[in-house]
């Protein structure tokens, strides 16, 4: 997400209670030059800074609003920028949306804009602000609400664009082309939007269907094509990106725009301002930006930036949590000093999310064991950091404060469930993602709640939605009709300081869903310092599956998972969400009975073997016709009748290894082969008698 002077958070996970934001791609921190207003998890809203309607406050202040009651259930909140004659510190308007109210305070932006609305009964100068809201449409009609600099709009549920604006005219996107009534409301030509953010006179808009529209004055189409004035949303038609989807979109001054797509990349082009992270400041179409050794930057989860007193800054999270920056520097509005050439590590910190304001970067992390971190760097005045102390100065790194959010909101880079979206059941499993807590070495990356093309069965590359690499392979064999226990074998890394729950389902009856009694005992992983640990889940099939494909899921959650017993239908753990953790989804055969006995393919055979050497007798099957076959491997004396042979203890694989071969070892070897074939008839197929003679040197012939 991007911003324009104010700094913003679209916030989605509860750090502390594991508990879900209401309306979760809504707006719940922002900060403006040196205010900052929050919605905490328990959709209260806090304030701290100057200015605020309640004067200045050097930590987080309660708003004391009707919480649902008269005021409804708080959604999002926002600060807003200076009027079109003030162009100086941005004094902060706030502004307040619940299902019922738009609420609003300003000292300038404010009253440049609204007309002046009744003061609410709770003592504060907010204004109500609902009578003024765009005709036909509500509060609940909002699905998300951008803040800036020089405008305030609203993206309605349907994907309609309004704005109003102090200065911004060219942003307003109707095609009007000369100076309107600042007060009203105007509807850009465009439809179905998902995300907008504009930078003066330039805007840049993503719709619903991946479509990109630019518009304002001097914008480039990324066509190639000089730099022109566009007063109404115009397509990227030329923009091509291979079968990624554009995901979020930024402006900085120039203007440059920045695209942010599904692979985890992001594309800029534009004119002279902040670099476009490729060693260029201005290009005429789009480039992936590049780290500074020359290669692309990626597995990007979050984009973000700022504009204030005329300098700009881009900023770049990774899935590793890892930030980079790009851009101009003032009052430690970023950590370390300018960089316009290419994205640089600008912290050893490692963020679950940040963002860029006008005189401040504000991250929030969490510790290994989820406690919130509200982290600082810029401008220290008048209460902006909100610790209580009245100090003021230069914060040049960030510094790092616990306790103050105890009911902090937090984003994270997710990972989601990926199998066939059947199994949302309407939800969208998730896991924020933690660098220290994951299943297998390689953490999945979803840029969004978007399942991958029938599930992932295992592999894939880093990046790509379909990192499945906890399950050690190959996976067992299921039969149609069977009750046998089912062992899988997964690897998970938990060093955090933490312990965390381990679940998993097999979709037994393939209806697309996963329910409680499809579900394995659920397990506790240890937290230590090794790279990886083995865990062994088991299962009991029901008898009643039949053959065909299904799919596995295992979810490692910090938060404990729970069902609700009174909905039978699917065990709502496997639609959980946790604050920290890892989803990953298989898809796999129930494979049919077979139609007879073992198929062996390939027979073992024997040897005269030196002592000290090794050897392997080996027999291989038709998987298809013969199904779940169990081996057993036996020995009988070299010549002795055949019902002398005796089991060899352990040696239940279709291959049994001698490393390195003894005098013990000599004997006459052949493997039990077994199945249950259709009408559960017990199968039997013995693979060919094989001896194997162990020799001395003194036994060499010449």
């Amino acid at each position: 997400m991007f911003v324009l002077t104010c700094s913003i958070i679209q916030l989605t996970i509860s750090g502390l209670l594991g508990q879900e934001c209401f309306e979760t791609h809504a707006t719940k921190y922002q900060g403006g030059f040196h205010s900052n207003i929050m919605v905490r998890p328990d959709n209260k809203v806090v304030i701290w800074g100057d200015p605020t309607p309640m004067g200045i406050l050097y930590s987080p202040t309660l708003v004391p609003m009707l919480y649902d009651g008269a005021d409804g259930k708080v959604i999002e909140v926002g600060t807003a920028g200076s009027p079109w004659n003030d162009n100086g510190w941005g004094q902060g308007s706030m502004f307040i949306r619940t299902t019922t109210k738009l609420y609003g305070f300003g000292i300038y932006f404010l009253p440049a804009v609204f007309n002046t609305g009744p003061t609410p009964s709770w003592g504060t100068s907010f204004q109500d602000l609902t009578s003024q809201l765009p005709a036909g449409v509500g509060p609940g009609d909002i699905y998300n609400m951008i803040n800036s600099r020089e405008n305030i709009s609203l993206i309605t549920r349907s994907g309609d664009l309004w704005i109003k604006t102090t200065h911004d005219f060219n942003v307003l996107g109707n095609g009007s082309i000369i100076s309107p009534n600042r007060k009203q409301w105007f509807k850009a030509t465009i439809s179905k939007v998902k995300k907008f953010q504009a930078y003066r006179d330039a805007a840049i808009a993503l719709t619903e269907n991946g479509n990109v529209y630019v518009w304002g004055a001097g914008v480039l189409l990324g066509d190639g094509s000089a730099a022109k004035n566009y007063n109404i949303p115009t397509l990227l038609d030329n923009f091509y990106y291979g079968s990624k989807t554009a995901v979020d979109v930024a402006c900085v001054k120039g203007p440059n725009f920045y695209i942010h797509t599904s692979d985890g990349r992001v594309y800029s082009w534009g004119a002279n301002g902040v670099s476009l992270g490729n060693n260029n400041t201005t290009s005429t179409t789009p480039r992936t930006i590049k780290l500074c050794d020359g290669s692309e930057l990626s597995d990007i989860v979050k984009i973000d930036g700022a504009n204030e007193s005329g300098l700009s800054c881009i900023g770049f999270l990774n899935s590793e949590n890892t930030l980079f920056n790009l851009g101009e520097n003032n009052s430690g509005m970023l950590s370390g000093t300018p960089n316009y050439t290419c994205p640089l590590k600008v912290t050893s910190s490692l963020f679950r999310d940040f963002t860029y304001g006008g005189h401040y970067t504000v991250g929030f992390k969490l510790n290994s064991c989820g406690e919130g971190l509200y982290c600082y760097c810029g401008h220290r005045i008048n209460g902006s950091i909100g610790d209580g102390s009245t100090n003021s100065g230069f914060v040049q790194d960030y510094l790092c404060l616990k306790g103050i959010f105890e009911f902090f909101c937090l984003q994270s880079s997710y990972d989601y469930g990926d199998a066939p979206a059947s199994y949302h059941n309407g939800n969208t499993p998730k896991a924020g993602m933690n660098i220290t807590l994951s299943l297998g070495a390689t953490r999945d990356f979803n840029p969004g709640p978007v399942p991958v093309a029938a599930g992932a069965d295992a592999g894939g590359t880093a990046g790509d939605g379909a990192d499945e690499d906890a399950l050690v392979l190959p996976m067992p064999i299921i039969e149609e009709g069977s009750t046998d226990s089912v062992i899988f074998q997964i690897k998970i890394k938990n060093q955090t300081e933490c312990n965390a729950n381990l679940y998993a389902w097999i979709d037994w009856d393939k209806d697309g869903k996963f329910e409680l009694i499809e579900a394995a005992p659920a397990q506790v992983s240890t937290h230590n310092t090794q790279a990886l640990t083995d865990y062994y889940v088991r299962f009991k099939a029901p008898g009643t599956q039949t053959s065909g494909r299904t799919y596995l899921r295992f979810f490692l959650s910090k938060n404990g998972l729970a069902d609700d017993a009174s909905t039978a239908a699917v065990d709502e753990r496997s639609l959980g969400v946790s604050s920290d953790g890892e989803i990953e989804d298989y898809g796999f055969m129930i494979t049919p009975q077979p139609d007879g006995p073992p198929i062996i393919t390939t027979q073992p055979t024997g040897a005269d073997k030196c002592l000290g050497l090794a050897h392997t007798l080996s027999v291989s099957i038709d998987q298809a016709k013969s199904g779940k076959v169990n081996y057993q491997w036996q020995k009988k004396a070299i010549g002795a009748n055949d019902n002398t042979y005796t089991d060899v203890p352990n040696a239940t694989k279709n291959t049994l290894i001698f490393n390195p071969v003894t005098a013990l070892d000599e004997g006459t070897y052949r493997c039990k082969l077994t199945n249950t074939y259709k009408t559960n008839n017990p199968g039997l197929t013995y693979s060919n008698p094989v001896n194997l003679k162990p020799i001395t040197t003194a036994e060499f012939k010449f």
